[in-house]
């Protein structure tokens, strides 16, 4: 597995994954000012909806193919330089989800100003 055995381990279940999820609910506010200031404590709830909705697929059904395939291709390229279950291959994900929730951002506020 390109993310390491631990991503999608059994037990404890999803260890990668919850890591990961964790570390993008820090970064979420820092990246995305607007949309914290818009959705307060609620912006950690939309991280862990997008971060299942993205990182569990490994992006499949969100990004069109030349993006997904740009993606996994620098998966692969950290997967080849790296230790397996360090963290590093990851990278890639983090800073992908971040600049699509960065994209995003306008849309969120407006839609979080209409509720």
């Amino acid at each position: 597995c390109v993310l390491g055995t631990r991503f999608f381990a059994e037990w404890p279940p999803l260890l990668g994954y919850h890591a990961a999820s964790a570390l993008l609910r820090r970064l979420a506010p820092h990246t995305c000012p607007g949309m914290a200031a818009a959705l307060g404590e609620e912006l950690e709830d939309v991280v862990d909806m997008l971060a299942c909705r993205s990182l569990v697929p490994l992006f499949v059904g969100l990004l069109p193919a030349e993006p997904l395939l740009a993606l996994w291709d620098e998966l692969f390229a950290s997967a080849a330089g790296a230790a397996p279950d360090r963290g590093v291959v990851a990278r890639p994900l983090y800073v992908w989800f971040l600049g699509l929730l960065r994209h995003a951002e306008p849309e969120f506020v407006v839609a979080a100003a209409d509720l």
